[in-house]
């Protein structure tokens, strides 16, 4: 039989040994709560505390330990009359009686069995100084699922080799190191696990750089606080690739997905798996109509009314309206839908056969039934009663707008049924990127609060969308708190974290963070590691790994869970992604 051992054992340190250069230090837990399932302590565990465990269990002589209950019991009631009225020590015997009489209820009347049981857990580091900030960080974990642990000082060695593979158990820790448990508690710790992070609906994430294995998530179950995930990296660092696989891999398993793509770098991903690109500038043939009434609108109260004050409020974020032309112009709307024969009359929202006018189905009018910004531009200009440099002013701005955005005066080309729809704005000012980002997003809610299909909304570079405009952070703000109702998450991606907090003194920033269940962190910049740090999300070892992952891996928060990931695709993934680019 062939025997290994280490080169060197150092014992030295009460509160862990060094064993061949890895730290270790021994936990015992010495009380479980009343109801614990196995499970859900280790799902409860961070994935990226590397330990080993061993639980001993050992059957009692039921009748000596029945008996002993009985002697116990009492014996409480002369031992009560010792007490000197100290209440305190009273209701301590009283609460001892009170678990022992339900004890030998157990044994006597539910044929129940008695175990002692220990339960050892090592933990490793190769880092001298992480192991006792670890070792306190997985007690106190335990302690929050009412575990009670204590560590091993000056027993380390006895405990480690408890939860080797060689069925050892020292004396020296078993006096004081174990829990009474009965037949039905011991079910309840059954110790078949596995640390694997996987989802039975989830997609891939990556693999663990240290044992390899895959990480399959589903951001949608029910047992996550919430769907939404926040991506930072520096330029370079593998993110974009990552959420481009990421998108692909929700796309296969029929995730609807919108992404708000601000510098034009998802038309591959859209283009090879049939999505709907939307280039909002003059050269293509994208329109969008926000004059366009849908079905959905229509199931409101006063539709046409609600309609009416939006495509105002529109209008008024880029010609900057004077409040003594709002009547005006709020009339220039109405007239514009009333001359297509739409009012406030729901029935005049289906289409009619021309010959006999019996209602086809109930089919509703499309985007060539609608009017356009030019027809409000029409009504206005026609307007008699209003002659002065004001209204001439109104009159060339609202002309100059429908010269400078032409895809926003035809009828609508966009595709909203189509599972992965990109929004290019890349060659936006930022006023209209703002304008459009608010009417495409309350689109997309409108649709997802009449629909209990699964989606997920990409930002990227979602700084942008705060720095520069306070009513865009405010919407993203709102909508971290509320999409999860919706059935949905959002994923937003940054590389200039400066800026990402910089707005209100980073109220949006740390907002999307605390309200993002998974947090990804790519290879990132000392500077941008600093501005992190201010947060207080990672500790001081989780900052200097993020400034030393190499490309294509990040470091993945979730829950108590840190995890170090590499991420990986296959050849059809990988030419998807790239599509022109090989």
């Amino acid at each position: 039989m062939l025997n290994f051992y280490p080169g060197f054992i150092d014992n030295t340190n009460f509160k862990y040994i060094n064993i061949d250069g890895k730290y270790i230090a021994t936990i015992c837990i010495i009380n479980y709560p009343k109801r614990m399932k196995f499970l859900e302590l280790m799902n409860s565990l961070p994935k990226d505390i590397h330990f080993d465990m061993s639980i001993f269990i050992q059957k009692l002589d039921t009748i000596k330990v029945l008996k002993e209950l009985t002697y116990n019991i009492s014996n409480s009631k002369s031992e009560r009359n010792t007490i000197n009225n100290n209440q305190i020590d009273v209701d301590i015997l009283d609460k001892l009686t009170s678990d022992a009489k339900k004890l030998r209820y157990e044994i006597q009347i539910n044929n129940e069995q008695v175990y002692n049981t220990y339960t050892y857990i090592s933990i490793k580091s190769n880092n001298k100084n992480d192991i006792l900030y670890t070792t306190k960080k997985f007690r106190s974990i335990l302690y929050s699922k009412m575990l009670i642990s204590i560590a091993l000082n000056f027993r380390h060695m006895q405990g480690y080799l408890s939860t080797l593979p060689l069925n050892f158990l020292d004396e020296s820790i078993t006096k004081s190191c174990y829990s009474n448990m009965t037949t039905s508690n011991v079910v309840n710790i059954f110790p078949f696990y596995t640390d694997t992070v996987f989802d039975k609906n989830g997609v891939i994430f990556g693999y663990t750089s240290y044992n390899k294995k895959i990480c399959n998530i589903d951001i949608f179950s029910n047992k996550y606080t919430n769907s939404n995930i926040c991506i930072f990296g520096s330029s370079g660092s593998g993110k974009s690739y990552f959420v481009k696989l990421l998108i692909l891999r929700q796309y296969i398993i029929n995730i609807k997905q919108y992404i708000f793509d601000p510098e034009g770098e998802y038309i591959n991903i859209a283009s090879e798996v049939g999505g709907e690109y939307i280039n909002f500038n003059n050269e293509c043939n994208t329109f969008l109509n926000i004059l366009d009434i849908d079905e959905i609108d229509i199931t409101e109260k006063n539709f046409l009314y609600k309609k009416i004050n939006i495509v105002y409020e529109f209008l008024d974020k880029i010609l900057n309206i004077e409040v003594n032309y709002k009547t005006d112009i709020i009339m220039a709307i109405k007239k514009s839908y009333l001359d297509k024969g739409i009012n406030d009359d729901v029935i005049n929202m289906y289409t009619v056969s021309s010959s006999n006018k019996i209602y086809l189905n109930k089919v509703i009018k499309d985007s060539t039934y609608m009017p356009i910004l030019e027809d409000v531009y029409k009504n206005l200009k026609s307007n008699t009663t209003i002659n002065n440099k004001g209204f001439k002013k109104l009159i060339m701005n609202f002309e100059q707008m429908l010269i400078d955005y032409m895809f926003l005066n035809r009828r609508t080309t966009i595709d909203l049924s189509n599972k992965l729809i990109v929004f290019n704005l890349n060659k936006l000012n930022v006023k209209m990127t703002n304008i459009l980002f608010k009417i495409i997003l309350d689109e997309i809610i409108k649709r997802m609060t009449n629909s209990n299909e699964k989606a997920i909304i990409y930002i990227d570079e979602v700084w942008k969308f705060i720095y520069d405009n306070s009513f865009s952070a405010q919407q993203i703000f709102m909508l971290f708190k509320t999409i999860r109702k919706l059935n949905a998450g959002i994923v937003t991606i940054t590389q200039d974290v400066c800026d990402f907090f910089s707005k209100d003194l980073g109220t949006y920033g740390k907002s999307i963070i605390n309200n993002s269940f998974i947090k990804m962190f790519f290879k990132m910049e000392y500077t941008d590691s600093e501005i992190l740090a201010k947060t207080g999300i990672l500790n001081t070892y989780e900052l200097s790994e993020i400034t030393r992952l190499n490309k294509g891996s990040m470091l993945m928060l979730f829950q108590s869970n840190v995890i170090n990931l590499n991420v990986k695709s296959n050849d059809y993934e990988d030419k998807l992604i790239r599509g022109n680019e090989n």
